[in-house]
């Protein structure tokens, strides 16, 4: 996912918890959703770019939920 990319490659994650988020839009906290909704692109753009520089980039290996290892693999753009 977004936050486990953006924590291994970036060392930073996600403002909210996306759980949380369809509440919030409900609740009326329009702007803080809109600026989680920014922070989710400008976090995928940012990995894109570290990708892009690195030509590598980390991912989270999961096997049903359970944590296996940190990969790392090459990014072809």
């Amino acid at each position: 996912g977004l936050d486990d990319l953006s924590k291994v490659n970036l060392g930073v994650g996600k403002t909210l918890d996306p759980v949380k988020v369809p509440a919030m839009w409900r609740a009326g906290k329009k702007k803080e959703v809109r600026d989680y909704c920014i922070n989710d692109v400008k976090l995928l753009r940012d990995i894109f770019y570290f990708g892009k520089e690195k030509k590598r980039i980390k991912y989270t290996q999961k096997d049903y939920g359970e944590i296996k290892g940190i990969v790392e693999i090459d990014t072809p753009w």
